[in-house]
């Protein structure tokens, strides 16, 4: 096996949003740097948060065989992703910090055009690109970025690391009939909750795979991401009795993921469950094939309401096989 980086010739613009990705290699990585340019139309110079230009992009989908998911998310979740995963690996050319901090903004003048460059990475787990008979990347985008600031062009230029193997050696990989392998499937649910002086179940997790962990974003009614603290942030099992599973202090929980992750800074509203290092013990995470919708549910105490943007990184995986070896290759390199 070898791995190596290839940069494709197509690119995604406003007028051309969909590529198909070759298919022979395993994709460790799908790595899409981004170029906006951003124009003021209004009679005043503007600062745009930069949270609302990754929001820009409002969606990022990848997806094999016509209806195999492997991502869902908005730009503003994967930059938050990367930022913890990369240590702020995410960054703008001219500071690489204002690209998540709330309060941190890109100055436009009146009538000015300002371009924006950033890298995006997609990197949760291996795509088993050769065994696929399609595989697609698509983006859509806002051109209503701010007030009186519009997205006039972007062109995302796409970049892959890959991972070459022989016929052996995927076989013994991920087995003769892909019984080992465990493919990402990371989507983004939003859900509304509100105020409780108790932890309060009111999400659903998501069944039939590895649940590996869990990006969590606050928002206030207002859409104003942190613009909520709650106290406790859980996961409660309901069934057969309501018993709760994991629960932290919110901001405990935030000043952990600062230790685990090492970012400049936290960013305000997010919190990260790591369900493999935290709950399981392992690198897979919990088995939710082994329970019914509504069994174990995402919790919140918090003396206002809002809503939730539950990031769920998962596997899908053989579960007959799991079960039988206890046994998936998650990422080759």
């Amino acid at each position: 096996m070898y791995s190596k980086k290839r940069t494709l010739a197509e690119k995604i613009t406003l007028n051309s949003k969909k590529v198909n990705l070759p298919r022979d290699a395993v994709i460790d990585k799908i790595i899409l740097k981004v170029a906006m340019t951003l124009t003021n139309g209004g009679a005043s110079s503007v600062n745009v948060p930069y949270q609302d230009i990754l929001k820009a992009i409002s969606e990022i989908r990848v997806v094999s065989d016509g209806n195999t998911v492997h991502y869902a998310l908005n730009g503003l979740d994967v930059g938050i992703m990367n930022y913890y995963d990369y240590m702020g690996m995410l960054y703008e050319m001219e500071n690489f910090q204002n690209m998540l901090y709330p309060g941190m903004s890109k100055t436009i003048a009146t009538g000015a055009s300002e371009n924006v460059t950033f890298v995006l990475v997609l990197d949760q787990g291996d795509i088993l690109a050769v065994a696929k008979n399609s595989l697609e990347l698509s983006m859509d985008f806002e051109t209503s970025v701010y007030t009186d600031v519009t997205l006039d062009s972007v062109e995302v230029t796409i970049t892959l690391e890959e991972n070459v193997m022989t016929p052996q050696e995927f076989v013994n990989n991920y087995g003769a009939n892909l019984e080992y392998a465990a493919e990402p499937k990371v989507v983004a649910i939003t859900k509304s909750f509100d105020a409780s002086e108790e932890l309060r179940e009111f999400l659903d997790l998501p069944t039939g795979t590895l649940l590996r962990r869990a990006v969590i974003q606050v928002y206030d009614n207002s859409d104003t991401l942190g613009g909520v603290t709650p106290d406790k942030i859980g996961i409660v099992v309901t069934t057969p009795d309501r018993r709760e599973l994991y629960t932290c202090d919110f901001e405990t929980l935030a000043d952990l993921n600062m230790k685990t992750y090492r970012p400049i800074s936290t960013v305000s509203g997010v919190v990260i469950i790591d369900y493999g290092a935290e709950i399981t013990n392992d690198v897979y995470g919990i088995r939710a094939w082994k329970f019914n919708k509504g069994d174990y549910q995402l919790a919140i105490k918090s003396s206002s309401g809002g809503k939730v943007r539950y990031i769920s990184v998962e596997y899908v995986v053989n579960t007959k096989t799991f079960d039988a070896v206890e046994r998936a290759l998650v990422e080759a390199t």
